[in-house]
């Protein structure tokens, strides 16, 4: 299982998730988040990276992701959105849900893939949504990203199979601005249990 950190506001805390080999970092660039940076911060700290793979998220700003598309065409950079059926998908896609009414089968069986990934983000009163959403799309787990934040721990002991990355950022800070590292290396370690246990 591999993992994705939100939010990343600092070089500190992105060289330090670069170190221990997190597989995605996300700089937010949606107008009106505590958390956006903008493109200039985020280039500054990411030319010392080595490794992630370095997505912008765009939340459900739609005019700022299409004003992106055309400077991010050529780059590696992955876009992160929440998905909107009416959006065309850009490359190097992470389209996030947090809507269960979005939740259908057919929409992302023809879409994901290498370049296109999935996120659920699903308040906990919908669980029973997710948890038949993510069996029905079994086929499809390779390119599945389940956000722990609102479930914590305890959605993954009922999953019908571990998603291929686990995200995270409120589980794991200290503060809006900082990680907490004591806490994230808890969740790495735990992860990694997991992993050993599903095999």
């Amino acid at each position: 299982m591999k993992i994705k950190v939100n939010n990343i506001v600092n070089l500190q805390d992105a060289r330090y998730c670069s170190a221990l080999e997190v597989e995605m970092l996300s700089f937010c660039l949606e107008r009106g988040s505590m958390y956006r940076l903008s493109d200039t911060m985020i280039a500054d700290i990411t030319e010392w990276l080595s490794g992630p793979k370095i997505v912008l998220n765009f939340g459900s700003d739609e005019s700022e992701l299409i004003n992106f598309l055309p400077r991010t065409a050529e780059s590696d950079l992955w876009h992160e959105w929440v998905y909107q059926p009416n959006l065309p998908i850009p490359p190097r896609s992470i389209m996030r849900v947090n809507d269960p009414a979005l939740l259908h089968p057919p929409v992302y069986e023809a879409t994901l893939n290498d370049n296109c990934y999935l996120e659920l983000d699903i308040d906990p009163q919908y669980e029973s949504d997710l948890l038949l959403f993510m069996s029905e799309i079994q086929d499809l787990k390779q390119y599945i990203i389940l956000n722990i934040d609102k479930h914590g721990k305890n959605i993954m002991n009922k999953l019908p199979y571990l998603p291929a990355i686990i995200s995270m950022r409120s589980l794991v800070e200290s503060d809006i601005m900082n990680l907490d590292y004591d806490i994230f290396e808890s969740y790495l370690d735990w992860a990694e249990n997991l992993m050993r246990g599903s095999k």
